[in-house]
């Protein structure tokens, strides 16, 4: 048996060499031979969650094409906000609460800066560069707002990865999440410290300063308060991608190699061109191009080697006896750089489930048909995320706003958990619709497809953002 202990060991003390690429410090590309997966994506994420959110941030800083992919995906996602319509099928009632929404919108952030569509943009960021978003429902006793209820943006770096508290029997803890045996989140343990107090190396675990604001001290190794939230008060928003998964993975992890490899190219390329902008010049003689120190009419004065030429533009330079002159050129940037990053572009908007047109700018080669494709491709990737945040950043706000909504427009609200309750405070989703390609084009082929039979009005004037509650008829045929 000495044999299987002895493998366990060596599995056991490489085991933790799992992580992403991204979040690597050197080494081969793979990570080498003794890198493993967990079955555990929580586990997997721990061993570079930190490194990953603070490089993709860094990248977000300083990489052009990180700046395009956040801002892109923000544009197609959150765009201008994701709204809702409440639908309780009285049409009295749903326009007084939507009159109680609508200024709800307005000063939704506890601190009065954003108003709930910001917010979500602010949201969706986070999702793409931290994985996660952390929003904390707070009541405010202020007579100038409308409404106590609002919400308070965190950083997800404020999830406590050790127990703030100690935990309840029977429950589990992961990184800041404690759940039931269910696996339903049931606390969120949050750091406390002020956040601009709380900071870390590129891959470094978070730690307080001490000296006051960022930079003006070192770094403690002191232990950071919290407090231990209930569950009903954080809307922890991300895309969980695997059984039991409790935190979430930042959207640019599989790309960070790349974007990095990119820059690296592209100032390669830039260095290059700068050098070739100023050729060096070399002089050749027919003799040794040395003088001759043995020679007893040498001076420093009659020395070819000694002599000075100006090459500076519009100069004219007279050359010695037996010099010839020749031009080193550089032959960079190559040519190839544009294809080639075109492909590495291609890469990353695969992956990041975008338009590579959104990353370059570039529509030089597009039609009606290609672009029109493209964005049928997209909205198939980007539907169910849209709709998945919208339920997070929009609905649930709603549902939780929603007693306060009520009182403000004068309403009597059933008791929780009742048919009349869930009927009263039903709501119905509402992004923003996706850009025509080409407007009459598109408009004429939504009018085939509703004389066909394929579609009809209200899902026609949704898909392009118009208020379903004045879509038209609602029958198939017109």
């Amino acid at each position: 048996m000495a044999a299987p202990k002895s493998w366990w060991k060596r599995f056991i003390s490489t085991f933790g060499k799992r992580i992403y690429d991204g979040a690597k410090y050197g080494g081969h590309v793979w990570g080498g031979p003794n890198t493993f997966a967990s079955a555990s994506a929580d586990v997997d994420l721990a061993a570079g969650r930190e490194p990953l959110r603070r490089r993709s941030r860094h990248a977000y800083q300083n990489s052009a094409s990180a700046r395009a992919i956040v801002e892109g995906l923000v544009a197609l996602i959150a765009s201008s906000g994701i709204d809702v319509d409440p639908d309780s099928g009285d049409e009295k009632q749903d326009d007084a609460l939507r009159e109680q929404w609508e200024l709800f919108v307005e000063c939704a952030d506890a601190s009065g800066r954003l108003s709930l569509w910001e917010m979500q943009r602010q949201a969706l960021r986070s999702l793409v560069l931290s994985g996660e978003f952390l929003w904390q429902i707070v009541s405010i006793d202020d007579p100038k707002r409308p409404f106590p209820f609002a919400i308070m943006a965190l950083e997800a770096d404020q999830l406590s990865e050790t127990p703030i508290s100690s935990i309840a029997a029977g429950n589990d803890f992961s990184s800041g999440v404690e759940t039931d045996k269910y696996g339903r989140p049931v606390f969120y343990h949050i750091l406390s410290a002020p956040i601009d107090q709380l900071a870390a190396p590129l891959g470094g675990t978070l730690k307080p300063l001490t000296g006051g604001a960022l930079g003006a001290g070192t770094m403690s190794s002191k232990p950071i308060g919290g407090e231990r939230i209930a569950a009903d008060r954080i809307i922890h928003g991300f895309e969980q991608q695997r059984p039991c998964q409790h935190r979430g993975e930042p959207w640019l992890a599989p790309v960070l190699t790349t974007l990095h490899q990119e820059r690296q190219l592209v100032d390669t390329e830039l260095t290059s061109a700068k050098i070739g902008a100023a050729p060096a010049i070399a002089i050749k003689t027919a003799g040794s191009g040395f003088p001759d120190n043995s020679d007893p009419n040498y001076t420093s004065a009659n020395s070819q080697a000694q002599r000075q030429y100006d090459f500076t533009p519009g100069s004219v330079a007279v050359l010695g006896e037996g010099e010839d002159v020749s031009v080193i050129r550089n032959d960079r940037p190559s040519q190839m750089i544009a294809p080639f990053r075109s492909m590495l572009r291609g890469d990353l908007a695969g992956a990041m489930r975008l338009p590579q047109r959104y990353i370059d700018r570039d529509v030089s080669k597009a039609n009606y048909s290609s672009m029109r494709a493209d964005m049928l491709d997209t909205r198939r990737l980007l539907d169910p995320v849209q709709a998945w945040f919208g339920r997070l950043v929009a609905q649930e706000i709603y549902l939780r706003a929603f007693p306060q909504l009520a009182t403000g427009a004068g309403l009597t609200i059933p008791r929780d958990g009742t048919p009349e309750r869930r009927r009263m405070q039903n709501c119905k989703v509402h992004p923003d619709g996706w850009a025509s390609v080409d407007p009459q084009k598109d408009i004429a082929a939504a009018v085939e497809a509703i004389d066909a039979g394929l579609s009809n009005y209200t899902d026609e004037i949704q898909r392009r953002g118009g208020d379903k509650s004045v879509a038209g008829p609602r029958s198939v045929n017109r």
